[in-house]
């Protein structure tokens, strides 16, 4: 989406409103480091509450039918790494899918700044099989809109912020279709 499948020069697709992104609080960083392909070297997180959550809305023209997601982490060191934490895909921005569930003792971030993970979706979730959305008007597979909610402590117990969500990054892997007719 940022490039226009490689026509493009990288663009932030939330800063060039391709993409909306929104969190459940800002702590540190703007919403924008959330879809950001060129790490800033900047610290992007939430506020430290339980249920924490960052989210990514393709806009009524784009779906994706995902395979994978990666995660960048938020931070300049390895405290507060994403240890439990869940992928959701909407239609709607209502009704909400779990396509992936992480739940680890220890981050599967590497223990350092910045530092990123990949992870597949699996099942059905993930496919054809996953529903239909509307988009400009049509019926098609896929999800308009992806979450990534912290469900259970971050990596860093001691320090009093174990609730806060950094992630500097998200991408997710798939087919993208477009539904919006250009004009």
């Amino acid at each position: 989406i940022a490039t226009w499948g490689g026509a493009r020069p990288y663009a932030n697709p939330h800063e060039t409103k391709v993409v909306l992104v929104t969190w459940s609080s800002v702590r540190y960083g703007r919403e924008a480091y959330f879809v950001d392909h060129v790490g800033r070297g900047e610290w992007s997180s939430t506020r430290d509450s339980p249920g924490s959550w960052m989210q990514v809305d393709l806009q009524d023209y784009r779906v994706f039918n995902p395979t994978h997601y990666c995660l960048r982490h938020g931070y300049k060191n390895g405290a507060c790494r994403l240890q439990s934490f869940e992928l959701s895909g909407s239609h709607d921005g209502v009704t909400w899918f779990k396509l992936d569930v992480q739940q680890h003792r220890d981050s599967p971030l590497p223990n350092s700044g910045y530092s990123t993970a990949a992870f597949p979706i699996g099942g059905a979730a993930a496919g054809q099989g996953a529903g239909a959305a509307a988009v400009g008007g049509e019926q098609g597979p896929g999800y308009r809109y992806f979450r990534l909610t912290q469900t259970g402590e971050n990596s860093s117990p001691g320090n009093g912020l174990v609730d806060m969500l950094c992630c500097a990054g998200f991408e997710v892997f798939g087919r993208l279709q477009t539904a919006k007719k250009e004009a």
